[in-house]
C-alpha cells in the first residue's frame, strides 16, 4: 500500500490522476467454464470470449473475437503520444493466406500466416479493427 501511496503522490505531483480499473468478474483459464468453453469451436459459450493474441511490443494490445463465420481482430496502440509497431501472433488466423478489411480506416489488406506486422499511430490510426476473411 506504501508503493501505491508512493506512486499516488508522484503522479499529483506532475499533474497527472490516476485511474485504477478493478475487475470483478475474472475468470481463470483454469476454471471450469473456461475449459468447457474452450473444449470445442461448436461449444455454444465459445463465442463469449475474448482472445488475447501476443505481441513483440507491450505498447500494443491484439484481441479477437469469433461467432460463427464472423471473426474480428483488434490492435490498438496503446501509447497515446508515439507511434508504435510490432509483430503479432495471430493463432485464429483462418488460413495460410486471409483477407483482412479495416473497419476504421476502410482498408483492404491481405496477411500470411500467423505473425505479422502493425504500425499505429496513435494520431491518424491508433487501433485496427479487421473482419477477417478466408482467401
Amino acid at each position: 500500500m506504501d508503493d501505491f501511496r508512493a506512486l499516488l503522490a508522484a503522479a499529483h505531483a506532475r499533474g497527472l490522476r490516476v485511474l485504477l480499473d478493478l475487475v470483478m468478474n475474472h475468470t481463470s483459464d483454469q476454471h471450469p467454464w473456461f475449459r468447457e468453453s474452450a473444449a470445442s469451436r461448436e461449444n455454444p459459450k465459445r463465442d463469449w470470449n475474448l482472445k488475447f493474441h501476443p505481441t513483440d511490443n507491450d505498447q500494443l494490445l491484439c484481441y479477437s473475437k469469433e461467432e460463427g463465420d464472423n471473426l474480428i481482430l483488434v490492435a490498438v496502440n496503446l501509447d497515446p503520444r508515439n507511434t508504435q509497431s510490432g509483430w503479432l501472433d495471430f493463432d485464429r488466423a483462418p488460413g495460410e493466406s486471409y483477407g483482412l478489411e479495416d473497419l476504421v480506416a476502410a482498408g483492404h489488406y491481405t496477411w500470411s500466416g500467423r505473425r505479422n506486422f502493425v504500425q499505429l499511430n496513435p494520431h491518424t490510426l491508433p487501433a485496427h479493427v479487421f473482419r477477417v476473411t478466408r482467401k
